[in-house]
């Protein structure tokens, strides 16, 4: 099975200047040299479906099997008091503030998973990422909301990936989760082993030290990267997606 790379957005690429030369847009130039990208902007608020198709054409015209993956909108995955929030434009009226994050069994939660995979649909995505944040602990409340979710929504074909935060997702209890509700378990791998995989295994570098995602990994860590990867490969498609800028 393939190995396949990319960043986790790509607005601060920066292509050398013969490779910009050649193509319409930074885009493009992106997609000449990766095979895929996480799109972290979803999370914060959705292009309009219009956007997402000119997205998918300008990467046709470079790489028809170029992969956008796109992270789900945080009012699914975010309650409303995140400082994530703060990067929005249109803000929450403060009496619909109950209404979002944790996967709650509320009309905007649903609206916002529909909007989501719209875009999902225009960019041809097969994967849809999911990361919550460290205040979404395993409770028996937040576990059920999880189960009604995942249960219930269209995946329109799509692997759902989740990556949970913080100590109380222990290795077995995210494994139980995913393999019951179809979810491939997301991580860095220089941190952890994915707990449960469904169709593809989904790496996620975050970057070492005290500025991460300022982070320049050396020849020997990727050398290791590579390792890991083949523990993999035989069986899944690897993704490995970087999150930091070096």
């Amino acid at each position: 099975m393939p190995v396949k790379t990319g960043c986790c957005g790509y607005r601060f690429y920066r292509p050398p200047e013969e490779v910009r030369k050649r193509y319409r847009d930074r885009l493009q130039a992106y997609v000449s040299q990766y095979e895929l990208v996480e799109l972290n902007s979803t999370f914060y608020e959705l292009p309009r479906p219009s956007t997402a198709r000119r997205w998918r054409k300008l990467a046709d015209e470079v790489k028809e099997e170029f992969e956008f993956i796109v992270k789900c909108n945080q009012r699914v995955t975010h309650p409303a008091t995140s400082p994530t929030y703060r990067k929005v434009r249109a803000k929450i009226p403060p009496e619909k503030a109950d209404e979002y994050g944790f996967f709650r069994q509320t009309e905007g939660v649903y609206e916002a998973w529909e909007e989501t995979r719209r875009i999902c649909l225009e960019l041809r995505a097969r994967i849809c990422l999911f990361q919550c944040p460290t205040s979404f602990r395993p409770t028996e409340e937040n576990l059920r909301n999880m189960e009604a979710f995942f249960s219930s929504v269209e995946r329109s074909g799509m692997t759902f990936a989740f990556e949970p935060r913080g100590a109380e997702w222990r290795p077995e209890l995210v494994r139980d989760v995913c393999r019951k509700l179809e979810l491939t378990h997301v991580v860095d791998p220089f941190k952890s082993r994915p707990s449960h995989i469904h169709n593809v295994v989904y790496f996620r570098l975050h970057g070492l030290g005290r500025r991460p995602y300022a982070y320049k990994f050396r020849d020997e860590e990727l050398l290791k990267l590579r390792e890991l990867c083949t523990e993999y490969e035989a069986d899944w498609d690897v993704y490995v997606l970087w999150n930091n800028y070096e």
